[in-house]
This record gives structure tokens, C-alpha cells and sequence, in this order.
């Protein structure tokens, strides 16, 4: 439970690194912490509850997370214990990073569900394109491939500013559209801009849908 030397405020925002995942918390100033259940193996049961630093570490080591905050602390305490008790825990879109986030600034983040789900939504849609390409439907990889690198980095650096991660999505769908067309019209002029920016768009459409199903059958 070491806290490497660090003082822990009341409304402060709390992690501990585990093997798999990272798990959050809310300190309450007093030795306690709210969390939203006992990490990914409690899932079931998993409720907003009031613990003990010591329980809340779980044999790990709490450090201080960073998200913004813009409530005042007394606020961000209150939020949290006006939680207590409630349920409904969503591993993908209501866990217990979202909970922290929306404690503390009112949105709803999580940056290790948004990884996850961008890393498998881009891991989709590459390999729908490879199949394209591999059916002679493609002409070229590289202005697919480019664009998927564009749209992760746009999305991902929008995330970390914005903490906003649908704006974000939007963001990098169209700086990868972008590109694509760019590099597809340095290769085939205007109908090789349309084809690629068509392409990626239908690919990351498709990604999203796919992720969207392995979500929903995961979470029955």
C-alpha cells in the first residue's frame, strides 16, 4: 500500500496498477476510498462502495491519478458517496475509471476501455483491408495502413487533451479520411483519393459495428 511518499487529499484521484488493468478510486481524506467494485474479478457483484486504503490496494501500490478535476474537493467527495451502493457496472463503458472521471469532471472516461476498443476497432478494419487487397479489390495497403496510423494518433492525442473520446473519434475518423484521400490521390489522382477515403471509412464503420457486437454478446 505504499503511497511513494505522496499526501493524499480528499477528492483525489487514486490508482493501483495490477497485472491486467489499472484500478480507481476516490480517497475520502480519512483513510477510506469509494471505488466501483473490486477490479475486473468482482465484475458481477461490483457495486460503488466505501473501503479502507489497504483494502482498496489489494496488495498493490496506490499512487495519485491524473485526472482533471473541476469540482471543488468537498464537491468531488460528495459526488462519489452519493454513488454508494449503486451498480450497473459496464466493463467496456461504465467502469471504475469511468466513475472516478465523472466524479471529478463530470465526464465519463475510461483511457484503458477506449484503448482497448480503438486498438481492436483498428485491428478490424486492417485486416478487413488486407482481405480486400489480397483479393485484388485493393490496389494498395499503404494509403489504408497510413491512414489508420493518422486516425489513432489524432484520436488518441484528442483523448488525452479533450478527455472528451466521442469528439475524439470524430476527429481522427476525419483526419484519417483525409489522409487516405491524400494518398490515394498521389497514387491514382481523383478516383484513387475517392476509392481510399471510401475504403477506410466503410473499413472503420465496419470496425466500429464489430466491436459494438463483441460487446454487447460479452456483456450477456
Amino acid at each position: 500500500m505504499d503511497l511513494k511518499g505522496e499526501t493524499m487529499e480528499a477528492g483525489e484521484h487514486l490508482i493501483v496498477y495490477h497485472r491486467w488493468y489499472v484500478h480507481h478510486g476516490i480517497d475520502l481524506g480519512d483513510g477510506r476510498v469509494v471505488h466501483f467494485g473490486r477490479g475486473i474479478y468482482d465484475l458481477p457483484n461490483a457495486k460503488v462502495e466505501v473501503v479502507s486504503r489497504q483494502e482498496f490496494a489489494d496488495g498493490g501500490t496506490i499512487r495519485k491519478g491524473t485526472s482533471p478535476i473541476c469540482f471543488s474537493r468537498n464537491e468531488v467527495v460528495q459526488r462519489a458517496m452519493e454513488c454508494v451502493g449503486q451498480g450497473n457496472y459496464d466493463l467496456w463503458d461504465n467502469n471504475c475509471e469511468h466513475f472516478v472521471h465523472w466524479c471529478r469532471n463530470g465526464n465519463r472516461l475510461s483511457l484503458q476501455s477506449h484503448l482497448v476498443q480503438t486498438g481492436a476497432r483498428q485491428a478490424i478494419a486492417i485486416i478487413t483491408k488486407t482481405w480486400l487487397w489480397r483479393r485484388g479489390l485493393l490496389k494498395s495497403l499503404t494509403p489504408g495502413v497510413v491512414a489508420d496510423v493518422v486516425q489513432v494518433a489524432v484520436e488518441s492525442a484528442c483523448v488525452g487533451l479533450t478527455h472528451r473520446p466521442h469528439w475524439a473519434r470524430i476527429v481522427g475518423k476525419l483526419a484519417g479520411s483525409a489522409t487516405a484521400a491524400a494518398t490515394g490521390w498521389a497514387r491514382g489522382g481523383p478516383v484513387g483519393a475517392a476509392v481510399h477515403s471510401g475504403v477506410f471509412l466503410a473499413c472503420q464503420s465496419f470496425g466500429a459495428k464489430s466491436v459494438g457486437a463483441i460487446k454487447a454478446n460479452a456483456c450477456r
